[in-house]
């Protein structure tokens, strides 16, 4: 429907640039989600990883929820939870701007490369970030 209701505004507007700041809504509304999931006990990241070991009706899902006890993997589910929600608006926020000031080319190239930018630093800090914390976690056990 978000892309019926972007190409319907394009075409009676004549204006491309409605149909690409239609398309950073869903960016900018999933950062928005992520964060105000951590309002919740358990933030929307954990629930992401739980569903990818499976859920928890799989040996790998119920072994990945019984580390929430621990507060070093609650702690990188909340940090990693809260970068990715900011990077996602941020996102957005960007895009937003290259559209209102650039060519429309140019706005609609760059929206494929800062998300994939995004994306590609987002798994790359993930990683990071996991690994300086398990190594953490075991120095100190």
């Amino acid at each position: 429907s978000g892309i019926a209701v972007g190409s319907a505004l394009g075409l009676l507007t004549h204006d491309a640039r409605i149909v690409l700041l239609d398309g950073i809504v869903p960016t900018a509304a999933f950062g928005l989600i992520l964060l105000g999931s951590l309002l919740f006990e358990q933030p929307l990241f954990y629930h992401f990883g739980l569903q990818a070991h499976g859920g928890l009706t799989t040996p790998g899902g119920r072994d990945f929820a019984a580390k929430w006890q621990y507060p070093g993997f609650r702690h990188f589910m909340r940090v990693a939870n809260v970068v990715c929600g900011v990077a996602f608006v941020v996102e957005a926020g960007v895009q937003a701007v290259i559209i209102e000031t650039a060519s429309v080319g140019v706005a609609k190239v760059s929206g494929h490369v800062l998300a994939l930018a995004t994306l590609a630093g987002l798994f790359a800090w993930t990683g990071a970030f996991a690994t300086r914390s398990l190594g953490r976690a075991g120095r100190s056990a």
